[in-house]
């Protein structure tokens, strides 16, 4: 993934070819330089093959009542083979249900690139309506404090249109340039509700593009690389994780896993019904102590100690 020093140092590169030619920078379409705001916008790499699942970004629908369930079952285990090698995020998704609905420029490199006012940028991008009508999508800036990096203010949309896609040119707004830095927000304001399917949509962002003026950018003012540990994902005794396609939450009172009445835990037919109904899982999790911890002086592992054997 292309991080802000490289981004720079092609810019720097860019800008140097010249003052007669138009230097552009674009900015790869990536969760490292778009960032979804709130919880109506994310990145989203939606399953090449779906087999008929209904289902949305937190939830796999069950099989409607009739179905064939081997079908459901089938299309299950093919998800879970794409979903075990993933795919890149491809696409912004906005859910908007009414409400502001934004995908901004990273933070850092916004201040890096640091637009004035009365500079034209050009935005492309390309729009799938999902669901509803299409959206008006609209370009803006927002003002942030050069001092504490705090979101002051915005310049409302400087251009908003309900296109599919294509290049957009505007200009960066008068703004006090020794107080703020401008960050690009390119969405959808909240629409007036005239009617329930003009603001209940659904659609999807992608191939975003941002060409900048020609300029000069001094080298020494790129931000430094993040460092990440990553030992803990590198670590063979755990790699078990990454295939952990399917998880099973079970109460540990539940009857299903203790027979009161036997005295025996039930963790063959439980198995058993768990392969029926899911196609089996990898791993389950006693939820032993939810929601009755601190209703007494018991702890967590006082709730194991409590269950027979």
């Amino acid at each position: 993934m292309i991080g802000p020093v490289a981004l720079l140092s092609l810019f720097a590169l860019l800008c140097s070819q010249g003052p007669h030619q138009t230097s552009r920078v674009s900015l790869p379409f990536a969760p490292r330089t778009w960032e979804p705001d709130g919880d109506h916008v994310f990145w989203w790499s939606e399953p090449a093959i779906q087999g008929g699942l209904a289902m949305n970004f937190d939830y796999i629908h069950p099989p409607k009542p009739g179905a064939d369930r081997g079908k459901w079952l089938a299309a299950l285990h093919q998800l879970r083979k794409q979903l075990e090698n993933p795919s890149p995020p491809r696409f912004l998704r906005f859910e908007t249900g009414g409400d502001d609905a934004w995908a901004r420029v990273d933070q850092d490199l916004s201040k890096k690139l640091d637009l004035k006012p009365g500079e034209k940028v050009q935005v492309g991008y390309r729009i799938r309506t999902v669901q509803g009508v299409p959206p008006k999508v609209a370009i803006a800036f927002d003002y942030v404090s050069r001092q504490s990096g705090a979101w002051m203010d915005w310049s409302k949309p400087v251009s908003a249109k309900a296109l599919s896609g294509g290049m957009e040119e505007v200009e960066v707004p008068r703004f006090d340039t020794s107080k703020y830095f401008v960050r690009l927000i390119v969405g959808e304001a909240s629409p007036p509700r005239t009617a329930p399917s003009e603001s209940d949509r659904v659609w999807e962002l992608s191939d975003l593009s941002l060409s900048v003026p020609n300029r000069n950018i001094a080298t020494d003012s790129a931000p430094q690389a993040i460092s990440q540990d990553r030992s803990l994902y590198q670590r063979a005794d755990l790699a078990w994780g990454a295939a952990n396609f399917a998880n099973y939450f079970l109460f540990m009172y539940d009857e299903e896993f203790f027979d009161r009445k036997s005295g025996k835990y039930m963790i063959d037919s439980l198995l058993d019904r768990l392969d029926r109904d899911f196609g089996g899982v990898d791993s389950l999790v006693l939820w032993q102590a939810y929601p009755r911890i601190g209703l007494d002086e018991r702890n967590q592992f006082d709730f194991y100690r409590d269950m027979p054997g």
